[in-house]
């Protein structure tokens, strides 16, 4: 679903799930990120919809530098670590961007980059399916 950059991530949520809720009805659970935190937001989307948000906690820390209380020592950060879940949507903005039209924003309507989109995943999916049945 794509819709006009001034609306709030947390109202696009609230239109994709209902639409999603009612396109797939064995839907139950969602991973989502720390920007669909609180508590109103889950509650009304579990009373709608029916379907359980997860947040994706992101690790301690940051990159380089962590939080401590006083006295207490530093626990230690890696310099990499994977994000449970995290990746799976990292993953798929990749598999968008080696599509030449979604690399940069070509297009003028939001309507024409969710169809490219559209086309993008089912040639990676067409490209898959083809593989494996050789």
């Amino acid at each position: 679903m794509a819709h006009d950059r001034r609306v709030d991530d947390r109202d696009g949520a609230e239109v994709l799930l209902c639409q999603a809720a009612d396109n797939f009805p064995r839907l139950k659970s969602i991973w989502a990120e720390q920007g669909y935190c609180g508590a109103d937001f889950h509650a009304w989307i579990r009373q709608a919809t029916g379907i359980t948000v997860q947040i994706v906690q992101r690790r301690a820390g940051g990159f380089r530098h962590t939080w401590a209380k006083t006295g207490a020592p530093l626990p230690e950060v890696p310099y990499f670590a994977v994000v449970q879940r995290r990746w799976v949507l990292e993953r798929t903005f990749a598999w968008m961007g080696r599509c030449r039209r979604l690399s940069k924003d070509y297009e003028y309507f939001r309507v024409n980059s969710e169809n490219v989109i559209y086309l993008a995943m089912a040639m990676l999916l067409l490209r898959r399916l083809a593989r494996t049945s050789r």
